[in-house]
């Protein structure tokens, strides 16, 4: 069984008042999305943070429960082929179809609900971005009934802050 980490409370909140940034704060203690709300969830219910310092930073220390909630993220509709494959499997070609903060949904890639993968985004010259990887969980699948491919969503589990920012370039286009 895997031990959990222990993350020093006192450090961390000096990090997150001293303006560290998200992505810096989550490399640091090697933590994923999911991992840096619950330390920030945990900091609010222990009082230790406030409320209106993790808002005001704009984070979220809520983790999602529920698929409707994850659809209250603002997702970014791709314009653009922008491939996409499971890192180990390469010659697995989808296309993204859009992201959200915490996700994306993709068309042409194989998954099982719950099951984890590293995607692979190839880079485009149209979104100015390189080839990255992040880790996945799927959260839902759909069939799309016009040409029988699967379209899946994907919750992003861990992702490094160069691949975090490669995604943001892509959600700015």
């Amino acid at each position: 069984m895997e031990r959990k980490r222990e993350i020093q409370g006192k450090e961390f909140i000096q990090d997150v008042r001293s303006d560290m940034s998200r992505e810096d704060l989550m490399k640091k203690y090697k933590l994923s999305s999911v991992g840096f709300q619950s330390v920030l969830r945990k900091l609010v219910k222990a009082r230790l943070l406030s409320k209106d310092e993790v808002r005001g930073r704009g984070w979220s220390y809520k983790a999602a429960s529920s698929e409707d909630e994850l659809r209250k993220y603002s997702r970014t509709e791709v314009k653009f082929p922008l491939v996409v494959c499971p890192a180990d499997n390469p010659q697995e070609k989808g296309f993204v179809r859009d992201i959200s903060p915490r996700g994306l949904s993709v068309e042409g890639v194989n998954a099982s609900v719950g099951e984890s993968k590293k995607l692979r985004v190839r880079s485009n010259e149209l979104a100015d971005s390189g080839t990255f990887e992040f880790q996945v969980k799927c959260k839902w699948i759909e069939e799309n009934e016009s040409d029988d491919e699967k379209i899946a969503g994907f919750e992003i589990t861990s992702i490094s802050t160069g691949a975090f920012k490669e995604l943001e370039k892509i959600r700015e286009r």
